[in-house]
């Protein structure tokens, strides 16, 4: 979308794509078709997920745009607002810390206490004052809450993250609406619509579902880093051509089984497999989950943190880890390439690699170098995502970029 010059001037589709999707669409059909049940259906909406008005959203995201921009002693602001009531937020069951006195919301004051609440887990509860105007009226705390293996958080209400300088997102109704970055906007689509790409691996890559999603949220940890990275996958067993492993960071004695070990652990726990033969008390299964979701996240941060060193993680088609650091010999003559973008899917345009960085072009000639499976997921300097895919031609396929790893 062009011609964009600040936040205020795409309020009017964002309210749009809020009244016509979503719990909020359901509700209005439900009041002319069941008005009993909508009445108590509106009612839990208007605490869980309150629509905010035009008025409203334009001043949350001028608020949020220009303190986006501000730095607090000298260290970038990032934060999370959270269009929600105090009664609203310890509805979802959040913690909340309110203030003694409300907070006036304004760009100066949300810059200075920006650096009190990571905006991963607690965000800054805003909502209209007894005089009319918004105010922050202190902190709610969804910390784990709802994920605990996964990155992702999806609220229900209102929810604006700071991304970086005059970058944010916005979600509503447990889904992503849009990105704004400085000059431009992308909104997305209902998700029903949208391939993701563990949709791609799946469907396309034929990976096992777990596998996918494994990667998925590998990938989502590579990009939370903060740095650029890359991740090979090969098949298993196969040794990967025009790939030198690090002849100190590669596993000795074969590969790590770590990551494998814990999704396959994961799954078994999905299909009952692992359910115990004897009965246990309730509360020892609840705390034995609990226990197999932070080993599954703490294999996930384990090796996301291997791609913070120069070169890329290689790994299998089974999550075997088999070294980082490790070097891709670019080919003398790079092969066809083309390219998806995630929001316009189906679309697929010839992509020029002179406009791309080395990583990217290290990992294209990867991909097209080897004889089988052959894929690189690459998160840029930026923040950018993309993924390569080798095809059955030699030539490679790009689905990217992912912005700032937006939709990933």
């Amino acid at each position: 979308m062009g011609g964009v010059k600040f936040p205020r001037d795409v309020v009017g589709e964002l309210l749009d794509r809020i009244a016509s999707t979503g719990t909020w669409a359901t509700i209005t059909e439900q009041e002319r078709t069941d008005p009993a049940n909508a009445v108590t259906n509106r009612a839990l909406s208007e605490l869980v997920r309150p629509l905010p008005t035009r008025e409203q959203i334009e001043t949350i995201l001028d608020a949020v745009y220009v303190a986006s921009l501000l730095e607090e002693e000298g260290r970038r602001v990032d934060f999370t607002l959270a269009y929600l009531s105090e009664q609203g937020a310890l509805r979802q069951q959040h913690k909340t810390f309110p203030f003694e006195k409300p907070l006036p919301f304004v760009p100066s004051r949300l810059a200075k206490y920006a650096l009190a609440a990571s905006p991963l887990t607690t965000s800054f509860g805003v909502w209209p004052g007894a005089a009319g105007p918004l105010e922050v009226w202190g902190l709610t705390h969804h910390g784990n809450h709802t994920f605990d293996v996964d990155l992702t958080f999806l609220p229900t209400y209102l929810s604006v993250r700071v991304l970086h300088p005059g970058t944010f997102t916005v979600h509503f109704d447990s889904r992503l609406l849009l990105l704004f970055s400085r000059d431009h906007v992308r909104f997305f689509e209902d998700a029903s619509k949208r391939i993701d790409l563990v949709d791609v691996l799946r469907d396309w890559v034929r990976l096992d579902v777990s596998v996918a999603v494994a990667l998925q949220r590998l990938c989502q940890r590579m990009v939370a880093l903060g740095h650029g990275g890359t991740i090979l996958l090969t098949e298993k067993g196969v040794t990967p051509s025009a790939l030198t492993m690090n002849e100190t960071l590669t596993m000795r004695g074969g590969p790590l089984t770590l990551l494998k070990d814990v999704v396959e652990m994961d799954r078994k726990r999905g299909t009952g497999e692992d359910a115990p033969k004897e009965p246990i008390r309730e509360g020892t299964l609840v705390h034995r989950g609990y226990e197999q979701d932070e080993k599954h996240r703490e294999a996930l941060d384990f090796a996301a943190q291997l791609t913070s060193v120069d070169g890329a993680v290689v790994v299998d088609d089974e999550l075997n880890i088999l070294g980082f650091g490790a070097t891709i010999m670019t080919a003398a003559t790079f092969p066809s390439v083309t390219a998806e973008h995630p929001a316009e899917m189906g679309k697929t345009t010839p992509l020029n690699l002179e406009r791309r960085g080395n990583r990217h072009r290290s990992a294209v000639s990867f991909c097209a170098q080897q004889s089988g499976l052959a894929l690189a997921f690459v998160a840029s300097q930026d923040g950018d995502f993309s993924v390569m895919m080798r095809k059955k031609d030699g030539g490679v396929h790009v689905l990217g970029p992912y912005e700032l790893g937006v939709g990933l």
